[in-house]
């Protein structure tokens, strides 16, 4: 495809994410190199989707985040909360997902709770800087599982001309 239909892709595929009803892609899994805009249209696709569906819920958390209070959780041993909070929104939205390659706990509770949005039929959507076959320290379990929704790569854009303004 070429860099304006990856980037058409996406967007089709946010927007119908957004929408009520059904989730038509769930997971919908973003990847591009830093910069090309994964977290700006995550962001997007929550602010419509609650836009939509007022009495929603969502949580957008990078996997930094998620990893960093699973591990509280555990220490806690109140990772039953951790679960409740996170499973019961509507939409979930996990972004550098990237980070938690070899963290093995951290990607087992994360592939229970892909599981479990793809069973209750809720909408997750993920973002990292590389395809789900492709990221370093993660199994073809959660992989395989991550790319059984859409994968949208965002390609960078084509920017021709620009930045040809000289100095001197």
């Amino acid at each position: 495809l070429e860099t304006d239909d990856t980037h058409r892709v996406a967007s089709n595929a946010a927007k119908a994410d957004a929408q009520r009803g059904t989730p038509h892609f769930s997971p919908l899994y973003l990847h591009a190199g830093t910069g090309q805009g994964k977290t700006h249209l995550m962001h997007a696709i929550g602010h419509a989707f609650l836009e939509a569906n007022p009495d929603a819920t969502a949580i957008y958390v990078t996997a930094e985040r998620f990893m960093f209070e699973f591990v509280q959780a555990i220490r806690a041993k109140d990772t039953h909360a951790f679960k409740t909070r996170l499973r019961s929104v509507d939409l979930l939205m996990i972004d550098d997902l990237q980070f938690i390659g070899g963290k093995d706990a951290t990607q087992e509770e994360f592939f229970h709770t892909v599981n479990e949005f793809m069973a209750s039929g809720k909408r997750l959507v993920v973002a990292a800087d590389r395809a789900p076959q492709s990221l370093e320290g993660f199994g073809p379990r959660l992989a395989g599982r991550l790319g059984s929704g859409l994968v949208a790569d965002i390609k960078p854009a084509d920017l021709g001309p620009r930045g040809r303004i000289g100095v001197r």
